[in-house]
């Protein structure tokens, strides 16, 4: 078995629930700026598990709005792990197994190009102001991965991050540029000025094993970190707070974090963190914080089984992401300030990782 293979395995037995503590997470994808909720439709990307586990069901599923039953399909690009949409509505799905980032057209009919150049197993995809593509390559350069940066309609890399990269399975852009890179093999967050490829600074006060990032509109770093592992789970669970161009926390976040996979905030500044406990007998949580501080304000658990990314359209509605929910896998849909689901969607889905919202 190639080590490609065998870093896939690694990630596959963890998606069900046991292999390697060190789960990517990707980083959360624009769609939710679209300026309507009315019409959107939902994109879920299935990476498989081991009760659905082919390349015939690890694909995109399109819901058509306020919908539960499955409209289309995307066959090629099998076990995605990331989408995101770009400023003109095409698709962007990384593919860990495929070692590509597939291009969909924004009608949604087709496919209209695949990225390899730079490409090595990627496992989170982001874009600037400008609409440039990162890429979290979790292999590559000297063995610890690359962030691969294309400019819009670009299928060459215009430049490569290598410096101070190990294992990346997060990205975050702030308004000026700077580049925010988790890395769970290192358990540090490197920083990268706009347009260049050495890191700035390192943070690691307060990091213990990453997986996901988020900006608030202060411009505050918000890292979910899953704790220390010990051999069997992971311990001492928290999210940590860093002021603009700061190393150390301000703040930390433990109660009600449960070795956190993603982190969103809605449109009045509330902390939304998802818990996906590493033992797949508990289905975990999302806790909810109040603006700027740590406050626990509620917990959701009714329709949530193992998180792994949140999404909010522009009315505030909550989508989650549920790798084992209904049969094996849901997404469930939250009206603003609610604990319970107005809608679960189960059709056809397998494991699924990304979710994204768009109008076509």
């Amino acid at each position: 078995m190639n080590a490609r293979r065998s870093l896939f395995a690694g990630l596959a037995l963890l998606l069900i629930g046991c292999g390697s503590p060190s789960e990517p997470v990707t980083a959360p994808s624009l769609s939710a700026t679209r300026s309507s909720s009315a019409g959107l439709y939902l994109y879920v990307a299935n990476n498989g598990n081991g009760a659905c586990y082919s390349g015939a069901i690890s694909n995109i599923n399109v819901y058509a709005p306020s919908s539960t039953v499955l409209l289309r399909q995307f066959a090629e690009g099998a076990w995605p792990f990331a989408l995101a949409f770009d400023n003109v509505h095409d698709l962007f799905a990384a593919s860990f197994h495929q070692n590509a980032v597939f291009v969909y057209a924004s009608d949604g009919s087709r496919l209209s190009r695949t990225i390899t150049q730079g490409i090595d197993a990627p496992l989170a995809v982001a874009f600037d102001k400008q609409w440039n593509l990162y890429v979290a390559n979790s292999q590559g350069g000297t063995g610890g991965g690359t962030i691969s940066v294309y400019a819009p309609g670009q299928s060459q890399p215009s430049r490569t991050i290598a410096d101070k990269i190990a294992h990346p399975n997060a990205l975050a852009i702030d308004a000026s540029g700077n580049l925010y890179v988790s890395n769970s093999a290192g358990s540090f967050v490197s920083r990268y000025a706009a347009r260049t490829t050495k890191a700035a600074s390192i943070v690691t006060s307060g990091i213990t094993t990453p997986a996901a990032l988020s900006l608030d509109r202060s411009g505050n770093l918000y890292v979910a970190n899953r704790g220390t592992w010990n051999g069997s789970t992971f311990a001492k669970s928290s999210v940590t707070v860093y002021p603009p161009g700061s190393g150390v926390p301000a703040r930390t976040i433990v109660t009600g974090i449960n070795t956190p996979s993603a982190l969103a905030f809605d449109s009045n500044g509330r902390l939304y963190v998802a818990n996906k406990p590493f033992d797949y007998t508990q289905a975990g949580s999302i806790t909810v914080y109040a603006p700027g501080g740590s406050r626990l304000l509620r917990t959701i658990t009714r329709g949530i089984d193992q998180p792994l990314q949140l999404e909010f359209d522009p009315s505030g509605n909550l989508y989650v992401a549920n790798q084992r929910g209904v049969g094996i896998g849901s997404v469930t849909v939250y009206e603003p300030a609610a604990t319970i689901p107005v809608r679960t969607i189960a059709t056809d889905l397998c494991a699924p990782r990304s979710i994204a919202l768009d109008s076509k």
